[in-house]
């Protein structure tokens, strides 16, 4: 009878086979190694990864206990490197400047009803993102929880044919998302905020500002540059300033009052989202006038604080 001498990484792989298959292993292996260390939610995105492929639940302890003991060994790549690369891409937001897309995922990834976790949509939309400096291209995910017929979305979730934001999906939020193919930044929101306090701007001028600014952009940095993102695509004021409104709208509704959520327009149709915020016009005026006539007793600002209150239109 011949003994085999059998190495420290054999062990190790022996041990690690016979809790997870070899293609399990090489995936974290890929993901480990393509992700950089200072994402500090590394762990958690390739147990999602890991997950989403094989369709069964892992522990954050799997996944840290696997690239532990495979971080040093050779293993063999039985992985579709494409599709692990859309999974990785559908996780971590790219934000390089080299990167080719943007991706923008559900603001939840538990359904808000029953609490059951939610995978990705496998394919995404295509969307253009309008930034203070520069349009880009993206790609936008949503999650569906079956059980409860619910969609959610970046900044809404759809239950039915009716639309709905609460605080979680619009508060601390770099990007909003209201529907259609067209992501606006908040950044571009309060530039749009500040013109119309402090500069008196409308927004006819504001189109014009903008989509100036970025024609010259794309001129002096891209023009040149086949493989930017950066694309020269003018905006239109009445998109802009619809979606900026029902972004102030939602926001002011947060503001007055302690709605757990709140309906918006199904469509991105002007009229129908006009309609919609119409239907708040006087509970928010009540809550606004009440508000400023007696900010004194909140804030006051100085010896003629609230004495005048005078309301236009």
């Amino acid at each position: 009878m011949v003994l085999l001498e059998v190495t420290d990484d054999e062990y190790i792989l022996l041990d690690l086979v016979r809790q997870f298959s070899i293609e399990e292993l090489s995936v974290v292996n890929y993901c480990n190694a393509k992700i950089g260390e200072e994402s500090t939610t590394k762990r958690e995105g390739i147990r999602r990864v890991m997950e989403r492929k094989f369709g069964k639940p892992y522990s954050s302890f799997d996944i840290s206990y696997i690239v532990q003991k495979i971080c040093n060994l050779k293993l063999l790549k039985f992985v579709n490197s494409t599709e692990i690369d859309e999974q990785l891409a559908a996780e971590f937001e790219q934000t390089s400047s080299n990167s080719s897309y943007n991706t923008y995922l559900p603001f939840t990834r538990n359904c808000l009803r029953c609490g059951d976790s939610m995978l990705l949509s496998k394919k995404p939309k295509n969307v253009t993102v309008y930034k203070l400096n520069g349009v880009e291209d993206g790609r936008l995910y949503h999650c569906a929880c079956d059980s409860c017929d619910i969609k959610y979305y970046p900044n809404t979730f759809i239950e039915g044919n009716r639309k709905y934001v609460n605080v979680k999906s619009l508060y601390h939020k770099q990007f909003i998302y209201f529907g259609g193919r067209l992501v606006f930044s908040v950044e571009l929101f309060l530039s749009v905020s500040s013109s119309l306090l402090h500069q008196y701007s409308g927004f006819e001028n504001l189109e014009k500002w903008y989509n100036c600014l970025m024609e010259k952009k794309h001129f002096i940095f891209y023009s040149d540059d086949l493989f930017s993102n950066y694309r020269s695509m003018k905006t239109d004021r009445h998109s802009l300033e619809l979606q900026y409104f029902l972004y102030e709208h939602c926001l002011m509704c947060f503001s007055f009052y302690s709605f757990d959520s709140i309906e918006i327009s199904f469509s991105m149709d002007r009229d129908a989202v006009l309609d919609n915020m119409m239907t708040r016009y006087n509970l928010l005026h009540t809550a606004f006038t009440d508000f400023w006539a007696h900010h004194r007793n909140i804030r006051l600002c100085n010896e003629t604080c609230s004495m005048a209150f005078v309301s236009d239109g």
